[in-house]
């Protein structure tokens, strides 16, 4: 960044509005490594303390813009994106380490498994639309969890040590060790960590609440 800084003090004349939209780039950067890096992609990793913060690559909605801050003050003068050039296919694929560190979300459609994928075309990440759920109405802790297990709406990440799970308003963050936790606004154990341990055999041993 300091670099970007003083390319940009050396060049003359150089437009308020320029020297925002520089700014803008770099911290746009900044942004998708971080993204990167929680949803298990890129050169960040999660440490498994913070795996709560661990986003599914098929719900991360990547910028579709991205300059390379080494190439900031080149595209800030010729106003148009170098999507061609060496580092910018090297730092900015956002499947690059996809391979070791592989993680597939499966939901149910009409009896049929299908994955969801993000994709690259034309520089830009697409993920596939998930289906709506439909929860059941009026249903115990219990009845919800045991939905969400037999309709396949959870999955494991073994890399984060931590589940992701399709609730009412979206997908979740579970961990059962060393303790208990998810991203819900339940001040107590919810039917996402129900659900999560009902998937590996595990039976509750905390009252049940959600308010989700």
């Amino acid at each position: 960044m300091n670099a970007v800084l003083k390319r940009e003090n050396d060049w003359k004349e150089l437009p308020v509005d320029l020297l925002a939209l520089g700014f803008y780039y770099i911290q746009n950067f900044e942004n998708y490594e971080i993204l990167r890096g929680r949803s298990g992609l890129g050169n960040y990793h999660l440490k498994k303390e913070f795996s709560r913060a661990f986003i599914s690559p098929s719900d991360v909605i990547f910028p579709k813009r991205i300059v390379s801050p080494d190439e900031v003050i080149e595209y800030l003068k010729n106003d148009k994106p170098l999507f061609q050039s060496n580092s910018f296919q090297s730092d900015t694929d956002p499947l690059g380490n996809l391979n070791s560190q592989e993680i597939i979300k499966q939901t149910n459609s009409d009896e049929n498994t299908s994955t969801n994928q993000v994709k690259l075309e034309n520089n830009e990440v697409i993920a596939n639309q998930q289906p709506v759920i439909e929860y059941p109405t009026d249903s115990s802790q219990q009845s919800l969890a045991r939905f969400i297990v037999d309709n396949n709406l959870i999955t494991l990440v073994p890399q984060q040590g931590a589940f992701i799970v399709n609730g009412r308003k979206g997908k979740y963050c579970v961990t059962l060790f060393p303790k208990e936790t998810c991203q819900c606004e339940s001040s107590s154990t919810c039917f996402h960590i129900l659900a999560a341990k009902m998937s590996i055999g595990l039976q509750p041993t905390k009252k049940i609440t959600s308010l989700v």
